[in-house]
């Protein structure tokens, strides 16, 4: 994996994958969101969040825009119940 980008390269790669990551692709991949995370050496990578892990054979990029990308399968993403106080 590509060491860590910068906080600005990474914000442009962010736009690039909304549009890459984001488009139907069959309707195979459902993505949650996506946003930047700190990578080891201190740069910074993309984080895409999955509903469910990409079917067999799809390749997932491991760098958009020569930015790190990285997958967590996090699941259905849903609005919580507002909690009424005791």
């Amino acid at each position: 994996m590509a060491a860590g980008a910068t906080l600005d390269q990474a914000r442009a790669a962010r736009r690039a994958a909304l549009d890459r990551l984001s488009a139907d692709r069959g309707g195979t991949l459902r993505v949650n969101g996506i946003g930047l995370a700190r990578t080891k050496d201190g740069g910074w990578a993309l984080k895409v969040n999955l509903e469910a892990a990409a079917p067999a054979g799809t390749a997932l990029p491991e760098e958009i825009s020569g930015v790190p990308v990285r997958y967590e399968v996090v699941g259905r993403v849903r609005a919580r119940t507002a909690r009424r106080p005791i």
